[in-house]
């Protein structure tokens, strides 16, 4: 297959990208306590700019203090960012990809442990998911103008920089989405009420972006179509706000779904369909016609089926963010014929796990992801050694793949009459798991290792 869709080049305003995947945002906790960047997050995404992907956005991007919610997460509220978002940018150019910031205030799911203040929101109504019983302070006009200044703020830091592109995070229930929400806008001025009062803040924030960058730099909003709670957006209006961004000049608008007290929506598991806000995507494709390019995010993954579903539905771009986290050749191997080569992400979500935790963002599927400094570049050894490998579960074979790119002679012993250990039996239920262990079985023949069953 060709995926003339996934790989033809494209643009976004006047910037170029090379084919139509976008590296979709991700909180690593990577980022120093000063929310700046350092050399182990501008590995991580170099290496995925140096696999072929067009545009990598790193994560949800704090504008201003009160709107962090991981003491690790990045942050664009100062100018002591600038130096190493300035590296950040010329790495990313380096390998041909372009950069986009997520900017970012969480509202009423910032936490009061990760910047020690009061959460500011559009009404006094707590999250059920992030510090419960924090209860956020109204915003008044003075605060709204004051964030509207931040983002403004942070877009200019961002061209200085030399980043190409500024995403507005209007989903996931943060602060943009909460104004847009009647689940957490509950005001009676000019900011709540009518879907057109409560599109206000987004919409200002969106004009004052776009006077720091001028018209022909590109924006992109990122929307949750459906929030998943009682009370809460739904597609109708998601939709009419979506012709309402594109009136005001947006980019690119990228469907997301789902708020922190609807996670599950936001992080879709091996037991959940693929594409799963391609239907309200949909809607808002058809609503907003060619005038302004929609991309999808969640569970598109499998390159084939987000090649028939973007012919189909005349998306422009599919983001991706745990496959890339899992693979990041996975646009240089669909270019090169490879596809079967393609670490498959199993929806596990061990990365949201330890973000949560608030420790580096780890893959189960692939151990060097956020460990590129220290867990990459698998020279051949000087001596090539004969080696046993006990036991044929998911450490064994990684164990055996590393020892085989490395040049090692590699024997690898199961008592069982199969690969994959623990994986074997949860296939059953969840065969997207079964996915790794297939994977990895490919790569030991690729690399000339065998297997042989122990005599019990």
């Amino acid at each position: 297959m060709a995926f003339e869709n996934l790989l033809r080049p494209g643009r976004i305003n006047t910037m170029y990208m090379r084919n139509r995947l976008i590296v979709g945002p991700m909180e690593k906790s990577l980022a120093n306590l000063d929310g700046s960047l350092n050399e182990r997050y501008i590995a991580y995404a170099r290496r995925r700019a140096s696999g072929g992907a067009a545009l990598i956005q790193l994560e949800s991007t704090y504008v201003s203090p009160e709107g962090r919610g991981n003491p690790f997460q990045v942050g664009c509220h100062g100018d002591h960012v600038l130096p190493a978002l300035e590296r950040m940018s010329a790495e990313i150019h380096r390998h041909g990809a372009k950069l986009a910031m997520e900017l970012h205030h969480g509202g009423r799911q910032a936490s009061i442990t990760a910047h020690h203040r009061t959460p500011v929101a559009p009404s006094a109504i707590p999250s059920t998911f992030m510090d419960p019983g924090t209860v956020p302070r109204a915003m008044n006009e003075a605060d709204i103008h004051r964030v509207i200044g931040d983002f403004a703020r942070a877009a200019r830091r961002c061209l200085e920089a030399g980043v190409d592109m500024i995403h507005l995070h209007g989903a996931h229930g943060y602060l943009l989405g909460q104004f847009l929400s009647p689940q957490s806008n509950r005001r009676t001025d000019g900011y709540g009420g009518s879907l057109a009062s409560r599109a206000r803040f987004p919409l200002e924030v969106l004009a004052s972006v776009r006077e720091v960058v001028g018209p022909d730099y590109p924006i992109g909003y990122r929307i949750s179509a459906v929030e998943y709670v009682d009370g809460g957006l739904q597609a109708e209006e998601a939709t009419r706000f979506a012709v309402m961004l594109t009136d005001a000049g947006i980019d690119l608008i990228d469907v997301a779904g789902g708020t922190y007290e609807s996670m599950s929506k936001i992080f879709q598991g091996p037991d959940t369909p693929k594409g799963g806000f391609v239907a309200e995507a949909a809607l808002i494709r058809r609503a907003v016609g060619d005038r302004v390019p929609v991309s999808v995010a969640q569970r598109m993954n499998d390159p084939v089926f987000a090649d028939r579903v973007m012919g189909r539905e005349g998306f422009a771009y599919v983001t991706l963010a745990r496959a890339f986290h899992a693979d990041p050749d996975y646009v240089r191997k669909l270019g090169e014929g490879r596809t079967e080569e393609i670490l498959p992400c199993i929806g596990c979500n061990t990365c949201v796990n330890l973000t949560v935790a608030r420790r580096p963002a780890g893959c189960a599927a692939n151990p060097s992801s956020t460990f590129e400094l220290s867990r990459t570049g698998w020279d051949p050894a000087r001596t090539r050694l004969r080696v046993l490998v006990a036991g044929g579960g998911i450490a064994g074979l990684n164990a055996a793949r590393f020892l085989g790119l490395q040049g090692h002679d590699v024997a690898l012993l199961e008592a069982a009459g199969r690969l994959g250990g623990q994986l074997h039996y949860l296939r059953e239920a969840l065969p997207e798991y079964g996915t790794l262990v297939d994977w990895l079985v490919l790569e030991l023949e690729r690399l000339g290792s065998g297997w042989k069953r122990i005599a019990t």
